[in-house]
C-alpha cells in the first residue's frame, strides 16, 4: 500500500504538468526556511568557526617553528595552554650555543 502511494507523490513532484515540487516549494520549504534563517546560519556558522580555530592553531605553531629555525630567532609568543608570561629568551649569536644550528654549520663546512 505504501509503495503505489511513493510512487504517486514522487512522479507529482518530478512530472513537468504538474507543477508539483513548485507547489511544495511555495508552500511549505520557502516559508519553513525563511522563518529558521537565523537559526539554521547559526547553526553552520558555530562549528565552522570552532573548526577554522582548530585548524588554525596547529598552522601556526608550525608557521611559527618553521620560521624560527629558519631565521634562528625565538618567538616570544607564549604557548596557547601556558598560562606563564613570555620570558625574553637570548639571542642568538656567537656566544649563544643555538647559534650554530643546522644551516650555519653547513654553510661553514661548505667553504672550509
Amino acid at each position: 500500500m505504501v509503495l503505489p502511494l511513493k510512487t504517486l507523490f514522487l512522479l507529482f513532484l518530478t512530472l513537468p504538468h504538474t507543477s508539483g515540487f513548485v507547489w511544495l516549494c511555495t508552500t511549505h520549504l520557502c516559508p519553513f526556511f525563511a522563518a529558521h534563517e537565523h537559526k539554521i546560519n547559526t547553526a553552520l556558522t558555530q562549528p565552522k568557526a570552532y573548526l577554522y580555530s582548530y585548524a588554525q592553531r596547529p598552522l601556526r605553531r608550525g608557521w611559527n617553528s618553521l620560521s624560527a629555525a629558519v631565521t634562528h630567532k625565538r618567538h616570544l609568543l607564549p604557548h596557547p595552554r601556558s598560562k606563564k608570561r613570555a620570558v625574553a629568551r637570548q639571542r642568538p649569536g656567537p656566544r649563544n650555543p643555538s647559534y650554530y644550528g643546522p644551516a650555519i654549520l653547513a654553510g661553514t663546512r661548505w667553504f672550509s
